[in-house]
């Protein structure tokens, strides 16, 4: 199956190689999770490599304010615009000659642009414009069929929640869903990117992390421990703490090859255990690592110091 790379560090890796060419692909998502970047710089890395793309903004957003909120990004490029990179405001044109027309239009301006991928932000509003579900369904349905004729790679971007995903028309015709969402931390958001389908080719599922940085799109994918059975021995020996008492609660220590959680509130004393161990086997030749996620290294020895 031939591909389109995406260029986002990570991504193709997560797509098993890429997006498959002449597939039609909703972004989801709601509004400021990412969706018209994400979509922007997989365009723009493309039409690096020799694409020609043909965007059309609808009455969500304008060309020019598009633009300007993406000159800052590392993956723009102003020389493309208007040969390789070409912007048209299909919402203009539906305005003027209604929603009736909407198909006729998007096919004139494929005729007259030939891209080889077509983005279209945001299709939700073109579903606004409709009066009824079952015209709304008609021109979805239409519109796919015609697509697939045009042979381009087709982006639908709209500010869709998870669960209109599986009940509205327009991820029925989709080949991929993407579905970008965030969530509000005190101290930082955090982003996520999920592909919800990807027809005719596998890909790793799951929650993956993403953020949006001065150079675009960066995704950190989930983490996929391997399958095999984890295979380790445990010994009949003991390891003691060194604390009077507690190594004959525990039969003369903890038992040799095994894990041991320590756990309590602040201030219980889970820190002192752990170092108390490792300074009993340092003190019997034997190796210990400690490692520490918010102790400094100089309290640790401080403390450490205190227990001899």
């Amino acid at each position: 199956m031939e591909r389109i790379k995406t260029g986002i560090k990570n991504l193709d890796e997560i797509l098993h190689g890429g997006i498959p060419l002449y597939s039609l692909n909703v972004i989801s998502g709601s509004p400021g999770s990412g969706k018209t970047i994400f979509v922007q710089n997989i365009v723009f890395n493309n039409v690096k490599n020799g694409f020609k793309c043909l965007y059309l903004t609808t009455i969500a957003e304008s060309q020019l304010k598009l633009v300007r909120h993406l000159q800052e990004f590392a993956f723009f490029s102003d020389d493309l615009i208007g040969e390789s990179f070409i912007y048209e405001d299909l919402g203009l044109v539906i305005r003027k000659r209604g929603a009736d027309q909407v198909l006729n239009c998007i096919t004139e301006m494929i005729r007259k642009r030939r891209p080889s991928i077509l983005v279209i932000d945001s299709f939700k509003a073109i579903r606004d414009m409709f009066n009824d579900e079952k015209g709304f369904k008609t021109f979805v349905f239409d519109l796919a069929a015609s697509l697939s004729i045009w042979e381009v790679t087709v982006f639908l971007v709209g500010e869709y929640q998870e669960g209109e995903t599986n009940t509205l028309s327009e991820f029925a015709i989709a080949d991929g869903i993407f579905y970008l969402y965030g969530q509000e931390e005190k101290r930082f958001q955090k982003r996520y990117l999920r592909i919800l389908k990807m027809r005719g080719t596998s890909f790793a599922q799951g929650e993956h992390l993403f953020e949006i940085t001065p150079a675009g799109i960066e995704i950190y994918p989930r983490m996929k421990p391997d399958t095999e059975t984890l295979k380790y021995e445990t010994t009949s020996e003991r390891r003691s703490f060194g604390v009077k008492g507690l190594d004959e609660m525990l039969g003369g220590g903890l038992q040799e090859g095994t894990v041991t959680l320590i756990s309590g509130g602040t201030g219980t004393g889970k820190t002192t255990f752990a170092l108390k161990f490792l300074l009993e086997g340092a003190g019997k030749g034997e190796k210990g690592l400690y490692l520490s996620f918010e102790e400094p290294l100089e309290q640790l020895r401080r403390n450490a110091y205190q227990l001899n």
